[in-house]
């Protein structure tokens, strides 16, 4: 009788047993995959961008819809003196600048292949007339940050590391480019520092180079930019 009972306490044991055998292998297995996922996720994440992004995100935000502060200093014999500063935005064939170049405060519209600079001594909008719009269109090309970037290709491209720009975090790229435009016809030695997001969205990009005539003298230009699709541009108030 005593037997019988052991035997029965035995089977009732292990019909409990067994069920909770399998559960704490099924947390046990959950938690593991959970475990894999999350280091899987955070892997992922400090990965940094392609480098067959950085032409992608010069090419396409630079002359995209957004807002940017493009500045430009030339140092020489360990002097800087600032070119420019500006800050802008773009929709679509509308731009807007203000800032100060070479001191001086600017203002300046481009709206479908039209020009217009405020003028402060005479406190009014300046619209170029045709004869004098080559003139123009030339000086504010060199104002665009797209401009600047302009290349034919890009012969070299090496991570650098991830860093921050204005509290975003951003994974650098040094670039050597077959540079275009003007700063291809004044400048050598031209080398990008390109800074994209995770997605690969363009953050800031950095632009040295030695001016030719002067290889003491070199220019470095840096412009932030933040992609917006909202932007409207309308002519300037009393045109």
């Amino acid at each position: 009788m005593k037997m019988n009972k052991r035997k029965i306490a035995v089977r009732d044991y292990l019909s409990v047993a067994q069920p909770r055998r399998k559960i704490n292998k099924r947390r046990a297995l959950i938690i593991a995959v959970a475990v894999l996922l999350a280091v899987a996720a955070v892997l992922l994440w400090m990965m940094p961008p392609s480098a067959r992004q950085v032409p992608q995100a010069l090419e396409n935000s630079l002359s995209g819809d957004g807002r940017f502060e493009f500045s430009c200093m030339l140092e020489t014999g360990g002097e800087a003196r600032e070119y420019f500063w500006l800050v802008g935005e773009s929709s679509g064939e509308r731009r807007h600048i203000s800032g100060r170049v070479l001191g001086s405060p600017l203002e300046m519209y481009y709206i479908e292949g039209q020009i217009y600079r405020y003028d402060q001594l005479a406190g009014e909008w300046h619209h170029y007339p045709a004869a004098e719009l080559a003139a123009a269109t030339e000086l504010y090309a060199e104002l665009d940050p797209a401009s600047a970037f302009d290349y034919d290709s890009l012969i070299e491209i090496e991570y650098l590391g991830s860093g921050s720009s204005e509290g975003r975090r951003c994974y650098n790229f040094s670039v050597i480019p077959a540079a275009a435009g003007w700063v291809a016809e004044f400048f050598t030695d031209i080398r990008y520092i390109v800074s994209l997001s995770r997605g690969g969205e363009l953050v800031a990009a950095e632009l040295l180079a030695t001016l030719q005539e002067d290889p003491q003298t070199m220019m470095r230009a840096f412009v932030l930019w933040q992609e917006d699709g909202g932007i409207s541009i309308e002519l300037p108030s009393g045109d």
